[in-house]
């Protein structure tokens, strides 16, 4: 999609840049509505940012108040000192929060997940989970059951609310849910750069200190890492939810073992 860059809001050279006085971009109307999960992601930098300013909105703003009302938000730092995303209905909103603020972060990882008919609405900065609310419920129907004739970045729906002031390098939004395993992926490949598309892909592992190493392709498909304690009909495999690292072109991932305790590993989407 285009975006239509307010007068404070301009490009230097891969980074959007806004001034917090009145940069902000304005993007399609629709862009979401239909969906019944969204993801959003980016990655930006912040200074001292003012109470409920926010990194995006997408929604609805009633004209004579001046409020908004029936949107998906996020706020890198709102009036309770806290971060959140939210879901907001006509009447209420449901937020999924954490502390700190992220006043002075550089080239943080933004992810929220927005999936009410799972129940839930998360928010990852870095490709770790820093807050979910597993009470959703409102849907997006809900949500957006005006449409979404207002989308911005860097511009809250509220008019009383401030401006961001900060840096955005990349900014994308999914049509689903992220896993936490494809978050994690692009927290280590960082902006710029996609998860591969090739499904045929092997393992490798070496022993490192108490670790084993496990690595694979960048260029895979498969990005989420599993485990079991045994193989057969009744194995339980479980995620492994430890950062990726980058070694070239491999994604690593080092599991502490023990050497009396069998583990196998497999990679699915």
């Amino acid at each position: 999609y285009a975006g239509i860059l307010g007068s404070g809001a301009s490009l230097n050279g891969s980074e959007l840049v806004l001034d917090g006085l009145s940069g902000f971009v304005q993007l399609p109307a629709g862009i979401v509505s239909g969906m019944s999960a969204v993801t959003v992601e980016t990655w930006a930098s912040f200074g001292t940012i003012s109470n409920w300013a926010a990194i995006f909105e997408f929604g609805d703003t009633d004209d004579v108040s001046g409020q908004g009302h029936n949107y998906l938000s996020c706020q890198p730092h709102t009036g309770g000192a806290t971060t959140q995303t939210g879901i907001r209905n006509a009447t209420s909103e449901l937020n999924a929060v954490f502390t700190p603020v992220l006043d002075n972060y550089s080239n943080v990882q933004i992810v929220a997940v927005f999936h009410p008919d799972a129940g839930y609405l998360s928010i990852y900065t870095n490709g770790v989970l820093a807050a979910m609310n597993s009470s959703i419920t409102i849907t997006m129907e809900d949500a957006l059951s005006t449409g979404d004739p207002h989308n911005y970045i860097g511009h809250s729906l509220w008019n009383a609310d401030p401006y961001l002031p900060g840096y955005i390098d990349e900014f994308r939004i999914y049509n689903g849910p992220l896993t936490p395993g494809e978050i994690r992926a692009d927290a280590a490949l960082g902006p710029n750069q996609l998860i591969g598309t090739n499904m045929n892909t092997s393992l490798s592992a070496t022993v490192s200190g108490g670790n084993i190493m496990i690595e694979w392709p960048t260029t895979s498909a498969l990005v989420t890492l599993e485990s079991t304690p045994s193989l057969g009909p009744d194995a339980h495999w479980t995620e492994v939810a430890i950062p990726m690292k980058l070694d070239g072109g491999n994604y690593q991932v080092p599991v502490p073992v023990s050497p009396d305790s069998p583990m196998y590993f497999r990679l699915i989407q």
